[in-house]
């Protein structure tokens, strides 16, 4: 039996009404559909950047494509659904628990999934315009993929503020369902830590981990998702679950990309490509994510400032003292293997850039002081991320 986490009269009585049965073990078929949305979108993402790093772009219903935008048909059925049903049937058991908007009432997750959807949607035919106008083959950040990365958000937060909201409502009736949406919600987690990590792809990379571009990326984003979400799950190990997730999912890549054959359609070819190229070697995000989840247990009663300032100097130092040599093997002949994947490079690749060498190392005072203030950034993201989840744990609608 899951432990009951709140205990607010009103909150119960309005999940007693809305039909909520507390012996109920199974995840509902809907929030398996949102699931399902964002998984498209992160192993859609995941396999495009791919695609164009090996073969270029060259149709718009690439598979690639099609996956990632399948993500907005699973959001139109499982938000559909919800939204439709709680606005016209006035029994429906989301009735109580549900948020007006333009005379539609459901879910919240759902009408946010729903905006997302729609911005992807909106972005497809600005991305093929985009791409005609100035290139068949351009950056990662460009206008049209941002909203399209905007709308995948969407799709993702919808997705977990209605596993949220499940999750908390188990929590208050002591529900069997609380463990398997635990689950499900830290999966998501996994796959938005991914995501975020795809977003600032450039600055990660192996040559540059002796500057303080990764460092910086880690600090200012993937800290304040770690302390979201292990405040949010209420899992004693869920920044650890999530930073060994991530890490999966990109050696999966690695894994798996290069089995199948493929040849560049675009020009100019620097390097010979024969098989799909992966994503880089991920951060080894799985010891600084130990480290929170160990300062979240041992520190569970310091004032929240203090934990979160220590806990991010910790986590950071952690990061910087294992990525840092680890930086040097991933550039070494060594490294040069099917699983750590430090041989392949995209189509398009520089003969400079085919050369395994740090970008602009940094080192002596410029670098500690870079790194104490990432720390400090560590710290604030590791403090707003714990807040928010802790407010997270609130949501029921």
């Amino acid at each position: 039996m899951a432990t009951i986490y709140s205990t607010s009269p009103y909150t119960a009585s309005v999940i007693e009404r809305a039909g909520e049965v507390s012996s109920a073990s199974s995840i509902p078929w809907y929030l398996w559909c949102s699931a399902l949305a964002v998984t498209c979108t992160s192993v859609g993402v995941a396999w495009d950047i791919s695609w164009h790093s090996t073969i270029g772009r060259d149709s718009f219903w690439n598979p690639a494509h099609v996956t990632i935008y399948m993500a907005a048909i699973l959001t139109a059925i499982a938000s559909g659904y919800l939204i439709l049903t709680t606005t016209f049937n006035g029994r429906s058991a989301f009735r109580s628990t549900s948020v007006q908007v333009l005379g539609l009432r459901g879910p919240l997750g759902a009408f946010i999934a729903s905006w997302g959807g729609i911005a992807m949607l909106t972005s497809a035919p600005f991305d093929d315009w985009w791409h005609n106008a100035y290139g068949l083959d351009v950056k990662i950040i460009s206008p049209p993929h941002t909203l399209l990365f905007l709308g995948t958000r969407g799709i993702a937060l919808g997705a977990i503020c209605l596993l949220l909201a499940s999750l908390n409502r188990a929590s208050l009736l002591g529900s069997v369902a609380f463990r398997p949406t635990q689950r499900l919600l830290l999966y998501l987690g996994i796959l938005a830590l991914a995501d975020q990590m795809v977003f600032f792809s450039h600055a990660i990379r192996p040559v540059a981990q002796h500057s303080l571009a990764p460092y910086d990326a880690v600090a200012e984003y993937a800290f304040i998702l770690l302390a979201l979400f292990s405040e949010a799950s209420r899992y004693r190990w869920a920044a650890t679950v999530m930073s060994s997730g991530y890490m999966l999912f990109v050696i999966g890549q690695i894994l798996i990309l290069p089995l199948f054959p493929a040849q560049p359609k675009l020009g100019p070819v620097y390097f010979s490509v024969t098989h799909m190229v992966p994503a880089h070697f991920p951060l080894l995000l799985v010891v600084p994510g130990l480290v929170l989840d160990l300062m979240r247990q041992r520190a569970a009663s310091w004032h929240p400032a203090i934990s979160a300032v220590v806990a991010g100097f910790l986590a950071m130092g952690a990061l910087v003292a294992v990525e840092w040599p680890f930086a040097d093997f991933l550039l070494s002949p060594a490294s040069r293997n099917r699983f750590f994947g430090s041989g392949y490079f995209s189509y398009d690749a520089s003969p400079a850039s085919q050369v395994l060498a740090f970008r602009m190392p940094e080192h002596g005072v410029h670098l500690a002081t870079g790194l104490l203030i990432a720390a400090l950034y560590s710290s604030i993201g590791i403090w707003l991320g714990g807040r928010l989840g802790n407010w997270m744990r609130g949501l029921q609608r």
